[in-house]
Formats: C-alpha cells, structure tokens, sequence
C-alpha cells in the first residue's frame, strides 16, 4: 500500500453546542459539502435566505507567491479550507514527482431552502450561515456523491454484512488498512466493493455493506487521494 500523502479524513463528534452569534444546533454530519470554485473572486454570505444585507463578503485574491487568500469579517473555519501551494512550493512537489496542491474550500451543508445552502462557516464555534446557488461559482455534492468520487474509504470498525440489517459475513479487530469503494449509500449504511489496485486476503468479501454512520457518528475514514 502506497504513503498518504494527500488525505482527509473526516472524524466528527456529536451534540457540540456551539456559538454566539450563529444559529445554534447540535453538530451534524448534513447532507452533504459545497464545493467553492476558486476563481469566484467573492462569495455573499447570508443571515438567512432572501436577505437584502449582507452579512460578509468573502473575497478571494491570489497572492504574489501563487497561493490564495480568503479574506472575511466572519471567523472563516469551514470543512475545509486550504490556500494552495506557493509558487516554490509547487516547483519542489514537480521536483519530487509530485503535483501542485490546488486551493480549496469547502463548507458543509445542513439543508437547501429557496435556493440557498444552509452551511457551518466555522466548525469550531458551529457557526451558521446561507450561500446563494450560483451554478458557476460552486459545485454541491450530497453525500452518496461525495463518498463515491473518494479515493476509497476505510472502515472503523470493520464490519461488512452480506446485506442491509443482514448477517455479518466479516468482523475484524485489526490496524491494517483495507480500502474499498463506494457503490451506494442508503441512510446509514454504504455497499462497498474491493478497490481495484489492491490486492486482499482470501476472507476479505469482494462485496458488502457496513454502516457508515450512527447519526452523527461517522463509522468510516475518508482518503480523497493518495500518491504511491
């Protein structure tokens, strides 16, 4: 199995409390992440939808370096956001074989409402706010749809079963990694499949399904991507 070196995993906790000046709720997984395009050069941020006045205007500039800059009044923490390489930094990557990392960012999304996402802003704090849909500026994914572009997922614990609520065909209690991919997901059970580019031991089901989630508990590790 290859090094990751470029992941995410997503480890979240349940019924966290959160802030001030947002909308509070308990955490929760959502319903799936909004993906920012970068060369969006600003992004409305709402206090509710259909509001005339804004409550932050996100701007996104390119630094000199060759990395990016998102600059807010809001405290910015989302799912995930990431500035990108330097220019150097992109250089030294191609040295070693590797690629420029892009920026990104990425908010999760509790629920859509007249053509808004509803979305954390700060996962830390659990701070809430709306995004208006604009077709070329951002890209949702539900969850089945983001689980299914993943490199491949891991599951913790492992626990495969021959069906949803069926009988468990494996059960292993072990740190070695065993990577699969994502064919379907309904409520909180996925069905899985042996990722093509790795080889397995003899008991491991080509197929299955497993939990992926106990209502905001996630069952799963998430690998976006991997290099060898």
């Amino acid at each position: 199995m290859g090094k990751y070196l470029l992941f995410v995993i997503f480890v979240l906790m349940a019924f966290v409390n959160s802030c001030a000046n947002g909308e509070q709720l308990p955490k929760s997984l959502g319903i799936g992440f909004l993906n920012i395009n970068i060369e969006n050069s600003k992004l409305f941020i709402y206090a509710k939808p259909d509001d005339k006045t804004l409550i932050d205007e996100i701007l996104i500039k390119q630094s000199k370096d060759g990395s990016w800059v998102f600059k807010s009044k809001i405290n910015l923490e989302p799912a995930i956001i990431f500035e990108g390489s330097t220019y150097e930094e992109g250089r030294e990557n191609t040295e070693m074989g590797l690629i420029p990392f892009p920026p990104e960012l990425r908010f999760r999304v509790l629920g859509i409402e007249k053509n808004y996402f509803k979305v954390v802003v700060d996962e830390e704090k659990w701070q809430i706010y709306y995004i208006k849909d604009k077709d070329n500026a951002m890209t949702y994914l539900t969850w089945e749809d983001f689980l299914k572009t993943v490199e491949f997922i891991e599951l913790d614990p492992i626990k495969i079963y021959n069906n949803i609520d069926g009988k468990v065909i494996l059960s292993l209690d072990t740190t070695e990694c065993y990577p699969f991919n994502a064919t379907k997901v309904q409520g909180d059970w996925i069905e899985i499949e042996q990722h093509p580019l790795y080889t397995y031991d003899k008991k491991i089901p080509k197929t299955g399904w497993a939990k992926w989630k106990d209502n905001n508990k996630l069952l799963i590790n998430i690998i976006e991507g991997t290099y060898e």
